[in-house]
């Protein structure tokens, strides 16, 4: 009950919080509050004529990559942003998502690091996921934090804002208008800066790892990311691959 009782009492969320914080960011964004479906999947199918900000108190069909389900309890943070009339690469969207996330964790926690592909993790616990998407005539951009959810049922893998004793003064409204701000301001520098702030936070360059993709396994020592965001990986024969898309395992 006491994940429970902090939401209630002390992060309630609804459309004037939201346009309040996005307000003190200076973002002008159209902004709509969903109740149980997945922001990803809702944001995809919705037409927008600006920039549109879809936060969801909780999601029942929470989706990742690769169509994966994962819990999405009350108290999680829970959006997508809809960039309208941009049909952009969405693999590069996620390295740019993902620095800007880092970028704010890290200032409420130590540890804070990049998993490849779409994963964000505090001293080695995935802390959030990152899920983009091309459509027609927009990129939806989307991410789901533990803040105050319960997230025991998923054992000692995971860990949140409230696990990490960071969550004082933490609202899923503020948390999101500085996260949607920092992303704005990454994607107007040259993507190279972000690239190399990416390979310092991603925590296996220079590691040798296999990665499982549909077509096969591919095995090799870390480089970094390219600029269209994929894996660089360099064989023991010195063979450079890049790779989209995978799970990966550090051997």
């Amino acid at each position: 009950m006491k994940f429970f009782r902090i939401f209630k009492n002390k992060d309630f969320i609804n459309l004037k919080t939201l346009r309040e914080e996005l307000s003190k960011q200076s973002l002008d964004l159209s902004v709509e509050l969903i109740r149980n479906m997945s922001s990803h999947l809702y944001a995809k199918q919705k037409n927008v004529s600006k920039d549109t900000l879809f936060v969801a108190i909780r999601q029942k069909n929470g989706v990742g990559r690769l169509n994966r389900r994962f819990i999405s309890n009350k108290g999680g943070c829970y959006f997508s942003l809809a960039l309208a009339d941009k049909k952009e690469n969405a693999l590069a969207a996620v390295p740019v998502i993902s620095v800007a996330i880092a970028t704010v964790l890290s200032g409420y926690m130590e540890g804070v690091s990049v998993k490849w592909p779409n994963d964000i993790l505090v001293k080695g616990k995935k802390i959030c996921g990152i899920l983009c998407s091309s459509c027609v005539h927009k990129t939806v951009i989307s991410a789901g934090i533990n803040l105050w959810n319960d997230i025991s049922a998923l054992g000692d893998s995971a860990t949140s804002f409230y696990a990490q004793g960071a969550h004082k003064g933490v609202t899923r409204a503020s948390l999101i208008a500085r996260i949607i701000s920092e992303y704005y301001k990454l994607s107007t520098v040259d993507f190279e800066i972000v690239r190399k702030e990416y390979d310092r936070l991603l925590n296996i360059v220079g590691k040798k790892v296999t990665v499982s993709r549909k077509n096969g396994v591919v095995e090799g020592r870390v480089k970094g990311l390219d600029k269209n965001g994929f894996l660089i990986l360099q064989s023991a024969l010195g063979q450079e691959y890049t790779i989209a898309e995978g799970d990966v395992t550090v051997n």
